[in-house]
């Protein structure tokens, strides 16, 4: 699978990385393999890297709208995408307004830390 998460003991955050060319299909899996693990919190946010990820545009948008539905059954409200190139930022941007529309609050960013601090309510 090109995309793979972590949820670390003693941690509030869920880490996503990818692999080589990721498809809007592996954002759903992803996001059901999320909703079914029960070691993730509602109140966990989730931190996505994008960077050096090949992205593979296959197929329309419904897989992104079944992606954010499912991660908002979890409950997960914040997700936080940190991307290194200017495809990635536009790609995080996408998904962070179709995710607006579900009630879940999707910002990008360039820096880690920067987004680990939203993610965490750190103030700047």
């Amino acid at each position: 699978m090109p995309l793979r998460y972590d949820v670390p003991i003693a941690s509030d955050l869920v880490f996503v990385s990818g692999f080589g060319a990721v498809s809007v299909a592996d954002g759903t899996s992803l996001a059901r393999d999320l909703a079914a693990d029960r070691r993730v919190a509602p109140s966990f946010g989730m931190l996505v890297r994008v960077a050096e990820v090949e992205v593979a545009v296959v197929g329309g948008t419904d897989g992104a709208a079944d992606a954010v539905s499912q991660l908002k059954s979890r409950g997960l409200r914040r997700t936080a995408v940190v991307a290194a190139d200017d495809l990635g930022y536009g790609l995080g941007s996408l998904f962070a307004s179709r995710a607006a529309a579900y009630g879940l609050a999707v910002q990008v960013f360039r820096d880690d830390l920067e987004a680990v601090s939203w993610l965490l309510g750190v103030e700047g």
